[in-house]
């Protein structure tokens, strides 16, 4: 019998339905789960939906730019991706460093054997998610772990670097939309808000405002005296 696909009807799939405030918050916080129409902090997810999460945000990010098709935006994009990647990563050796500090706890108390197992397991994680981590599967958890502690350090601070950068460059990416509402309204005198506006809407309005800013460009450059008929 075959299995249906799962398809968490609360989790937003498409540019049509995505609020464009909310895209940039994801990325700014580097948290595609407000995706999710009843998301709120602190509420649990399984593996499953984490990833289906993950993977569809990571379809309507290049569904944004396939629409935007400008090179600052990839820019922008690209390092709010890099951060929220690197913050995964994160995320999961911590998730394993602390597992098998709990390991070490129960150590006494389980046999021998089982721990073994299990411990090789995680080191086994650790280089899954992270491939570049030297560990030594022949050493104890006082040998390994510090090694992952120290490697976990240096990518904190390049997230932390990356953050920092790339909050600028999303917040400039979230006046701009302000900007923009403001000047399409008062041209076509649409009441326009951003909290209800979604990002395909977005990108249209942004492009009606670029077309408008070139028209009165050419205009005021057809209108400027010239150096004959200059009274």
């Amino acid at each position: 019998m075959e299995q249906n696909t799962p398809t968490y009807p609360n989790i937003v799939k498409s540019l049509d339905k995505l609020n464009i405030l909310v895209f940039w918050q994801i990325l700014k916080e580097s948290n595609p789960l407000l995706l999710d129409g009843d998301y709120m902090e602190h509420k649990e997810y399984t593996a499953e939906e984490q990833d289906y999460i993950v993977h569809t945000w990571e379809l309507l990010y290049d569904n944004y730019y396939q629409l935007k098709k400008d090179g600052k935006s990839k820019i922008v994009l690209d390092k709010s991706y890099n951060a929220l990647m690197l913050s995964n990563t994160i995320s999961e050796l911590y998730t394993t460093l602390r597992f098998i500090q709990h390991l070490d706890e129960l150590k006494s108390v389980i046999p021998e054997n089982t721990y073994s197992e299990l411990y090789i397991n995680m080191l086994g994680t650790f280089h899954k998610t992270e491939p570049s981590l030297s560990l030594n599967y022949f050493e104890p958890s006082t040998y390994n772990l510090p090694i992952v502690q120290k490697h976990l350090n240096g990518l904190e601070n390049k997230y932390n670097r990356l953050k920092l950068e790339t909050d600028n460059e999303v917040q400039e990416q979230v006046d701009n939309v302000f900007t923009v509402i403001a000047r399409v309204s008062r041209i076509t005198q649409l009441k326009l808000n951003a909290n209800d506006m979604v990002v395909s809407e977005w990108i249209a309005y942004e492009q009606q405002a670029k077309a408008i800013e070139k028209a009165e460009a050419e205009a005021a450059h057809n209108n400027k005296p010239t150096r004959k008929n200059k009274p």
